[in-house]
């Protein structure tokens, strides 16, 4: 399969796959050490150290996530991961890449969710044999619904901090975060030489960053989203307060 998306997802299975199977097994050795029946190695010593401080062993560091973070929360995390890459898993075997073009996949609990981008807008220019990734810009619309037939890439759970989503734009909010129903990723090809578009449908556009988690430590991408401004009043003045207030996307909340 040469597709870009099923390749990506299939990576993203197999780490799945082989993270849980090493972690049941670091688990059962643990057992058995308890029980007596089994020999301590180092290797065991150190699990062992690092499950009694509520420490992530490194064996299991495989996806980003925030520094201290702890081990039980790690675990319902990774949990509610291969939930997801199960069903993806299932949806590629029966549907094929075609398939993994409309599931909606929550960004945050991709193991290497840059990398998804990386693969949609791949799969857009294999699909479009005459156009260059280069050529490409990320657009993205705030929808209910999943993602459209026209070459939309559905994704959920993301969060918004600052503001809120609203009547077909983000309005500032006092709320420390809200939720974005539904978003649909497209790859476009902007006519050569077409300055960036500034407003949309009557509304001025403002570049916000999407992080991996609310730490911000990471940063995925950044996307164009129109503004709430008052009638006859002047978009970049209100683009300064969104910016002043911190405004971002965030992809994940789990591991915060």
């Amino acid at each position: 399969m040469k597709d870009p998306l099923y390749r990506y997802f299939e990576r993203e299975v197999n780490l799945a796959e082989r993270l849980v199977t090493d972690i049941r097994r670091d688990l059962s050795d643990v057992l058995l050490i308890y029980q007596g029946t089994k020999k301590q190695t180092n290797y065991h010593r150190n699990l062992l150290t690092d499950l009694n401080r509520g420490i992530i062993p490194n064996s299991w560091r495989r996806y980003a996530f925030p520094p201290n973070f702890p081990v039980a929360p790690f675990v319902a995390d990774l949990a509610l991961r291969a939930r997801q890459m199960e069903k993806l898993g299932h949806t590629g075997a029966e549907g094929g890449a075609n398939a993994l073009r409309t599931v909606s996949v929550w960004l945050g609990g991709l193991f290497k969710p840059e990398a998804y981008l990386t693969a949609t807008r791949q799969s857009v220019a294999q699909a479009n044999s005459t156009w260059s990734l280069e050529e490409l810009v990320l657009a993205m619309d705030v929808v209910e619904g999943a993602a459209d037939s026209n070459g939309a890439f559905s994704v959920k759970g993301l969060k918004i901090q600052g503001a809120q989503w609203k009547d077909g734009a983000l309005h500032l909010s006092s709320d420390i975060m809200t939720d974005i129903p539904q978003a649909n990723f497209k790859w476009i090809r902007p006519p050569p030489g077409e300055p960036r578009p500034t407003s949309h449908a009557g509304k001025h556009l403002i570049t916000l960053p999407v992080y991996l988690n609310s730490t911000r430590r990471e940063l995925l991408f950044t996307v164009d989203l129109p503004i709430k401004t008052a009638p006859g009043g002047d978009g970049r003045a209100e683009a300064v307060r969104f910016y002043e207030r911190g405004v971002a996307l965030i992809a994940s909340t789990a591991l915060t």
